[in-house]
């Protein structure tokens, strides 16, 4: 069991920890398929999507508007049909209104109250600004791909948070979804994780099942740390 009155802070990956980024991928790409003629269920298109969005960003490093357009482009060419003007930017222009858990807005007020409070994620500064708003928590820490000029997996968010927070990793605790973007890269560098296995699908975008670290906890949702924890 973990020690909750140790950390100072708590982390967040944001779009699948926070953010039920699955249906608003599958909200955003169904009807654009389907108005080419593809019929396509949302276990595919995700697995879909997780594939190009791994290939996207490989390096270099390109901003996350740009990963998305081309994840676009990428079922198009995958199901061959031509996009027509404007579509590339489908999921660029969905995303802000992509919603969260139904736990996770009650959940962060009750941490806020106990601990600081820090997002490290994959998106970029401008589109995770409107997700903020969505969010209705003031954060103390934003790490964003734009900031590190990388994607997890890669360790830079972890370090760069840890340095804006200024805290020893001792102190942190990172609440994620993803094993492999997430849990894996944490647990090499010694921070204590909690695994937020919503299962709400055979698969997911984030790729959960991809990674073999070992979380220091696992729950079913931010509903079940907050009581855990006792907050």
């Amino acid at each position: 069991m973990l020690d909750f009155g140790s950390f100072d802070a708590l982390s967040f990956d944001c779009y699948g920890t926070l953010i039920d980024w699955e249906t608003g991928i599958i909200d955003a790409m169904t009807p654009l398929l389907n108005i080419h003629g593809i019929a396509a269920d949302s276990e595919e298109v995700l697995r879909i999507y997780s594939k190009l969005e791994s290939a996207a960003q490989a390096d270099p490093f390109v901003p996350y508007e740009s990963v998305l357009r081309s994840i676009v482009k990428g079922f198009a060419e995958r199901y061959e049909f031509n996009l027509q003007p404007g579509q590339e930017n489908r999921l660029v222009q969905s995303l802000p209104a992509w919603p969260p858990f139904s736990d996770t807005v009650a959940s962060l007020r009750k941490l806020k109250e106990r601990y600081r409070l820090a997002i490290f994620s994959n998106i970029s500064d401008a589109l995770l600004s409107p997700t903020l708003k969505i969010l209705e928590v003031d954060f103390d820490c934003l790490i964003t791909a734009d900031r590190t000029r990388s994607y997890k997996p890669n360790p830079k968010h972890f370090l760069l948070g840890l340095e804006k927070l200024e805290i020893p990793k001792e102190k942190l605790l990172h609440v994620a979804e993803s094993q492999r973007h997430d849990i894996e890269p944490a647990k090499e560098l010694g921070i204590a994780t909690v695994w937020v296995n919503r299962q709400t699908r055979k698969t997911t975008a984030s790729g959960k099942g991809a990674g073999t670290a070992s979380p220091d906890m696992e729950v079913k949702s931010l509903e079940e740390l907050v009581g855990v924890m006792g907050v």
